[in-house]
């Protein structure tokens, strides 16, 4: 009897197909950590990550996959910040952990706490072999409202978050010594909402164009270091004189003997904003007004790595008021009072014998 059970159940497992092999730990388990997107919470919309906006909130997902690169199901994952300096840059608003669905998907969301760098995110799932994934998240200044920090030598300070008035409007004329090439800073610095430094950004200085403020272009002729200056008469022989404070001989020498910029008309007979015949504009260099050199181009300069553009303002050889536009290109769409423009105006005067300090 037990032999003709056993022969039977012999017989059975000879017949019976093979069972499929299962799945070891090794395979049956997360390997890869993807980055999938990031997007902006409230409307999906796709944020670059070398581009991540301060104070902004975004949508973190990730995508985690086994060894056969298929989407795994259940990996919780935690995330975390580095920063090279330990600055608090992100915070984790829902929390920094998320379990991945049937498609392998995570979610987290991330916000910035407003300053601008560069930070890595590490993602782990943890287990008997961890699975690890670090990705770079540059965060950048924001595109809100403009604060603009103004620095006036021998005046003071200003500052404009958006209101609808000039603050340089009440501060003292900046005074300037037709008798001392002095010059003086004015400095002109652009920040985010957050106090991020706005790089790069063009900053224009003009002067207001009126007959107390510019010289006509036939008024007199630019005579070179220790002539002295001819103030009405027509130019000899060149027929148009320009009267400006940064060149106009051949050799474009300055008042003082230095060399200087080529003169106070460009290639289109255009006045030169760099110069006019009672202030001359100049870049700072370093901040610093004891060796000041030519704009990039006339009147222009852009903003430093910390969002500073740096101008000095020296006297020309005439006397009298004189009132400069400063133009920050784009960052103010109002009219400001008193004037009625979308700028920013700064009055001055040259004067006779040494400007107090």
């Amino acid at each position: 009897m037990n032999r003709r059970l056993l022969s039977c159940v012999i017989a059975l497992a000879a017949c019976s197909p093979e069972l499929p092999s299962l799945p070891t730990a090794e395979e049956d388990a997360p390997s890869q950590i993807q980055w999938v997107a990031l997007e902006t919470v409230e409307g999906a919309e796709a944020i670059a990550p070398e581009a991540f906006p301060a104070g902004g909130v975004a949508r973190l997902s990730l995508r985690v996959l086994d060894q056969a690169q298929q989407p795994y199901r259940g990996a919780s994952v935690t995330l975390s910040v580095r920063v090279a300096n330990f600055a608090d840059l992100l915070r984790f608003p829902e929390g920094n952990q998320c379990v991945s669905d049937e498609a392998g998907l995570c979610t987290v969301v991330l916000a910035s706490r407003g300053e601008a760098g560069q930070a890595e995110l590490l993602a782990v799932v943890p287990g008997r072999n961890p699975v690890t994934a670090n990705f770079p998240l540059q965060i950048v200044a924001s595109e809100g409202q403009t604060r603009i920090q103004f620095t006036v030598g021998g005046v003071g300070g200003a500052e404009w978050q958006g209101q609808g008035s000039d603050p340089l409007a009440g501060l003292d004329p900046m005074v300037l010594s037709a008798d001392a090439q002095i010059a003086r800073v004015l400095s002109v610095k652009l920040e985010d909402d957050y106090g991020n430094p706005l790089e790069d950004l063009p900053i224009h200085l003009r002067l207001v164009k009126d007959e107390e403020n510019v010289r006509p272009p036939d008024a007199g002729r630019l005579l070179d270091a220790g002539a002295p200056a001819d103030l009405g008469q027509p130019d000899q022989g060149l027929g148009a004189d320009i009267g400006l404070a940064d060149g106009g001989n051949d050799g474009g020498a300055r008042l003082d003997g230095s060399s200087g910029d080529s003169g106070g008309l460009d290639g289109g007979a255009q006045a030169n904003p760099n110069s006019a015949a009672r202030v001359t504009i100049l870049a700072a260099v370093e901040g610093r007004c004891e060796a000041p050199t030519a704009p990039e181009s006339p009147g222009v300069l852009h903003t430093d790595a910390n969002g500073t553009a740096a101008f000095c303002l020296e006297a020309g050889i005439e006397r009298g008021e004189w009132t400069l536009e400063i133009e920050p290109v784009e960052q103010v769409s109002q009219p400001l009072e008193p004037h009625g423009q979308p700028h920013f105006r700064l009055a001055g005067r040259t004067v006779a014998g040494q400007a107090a300090t």
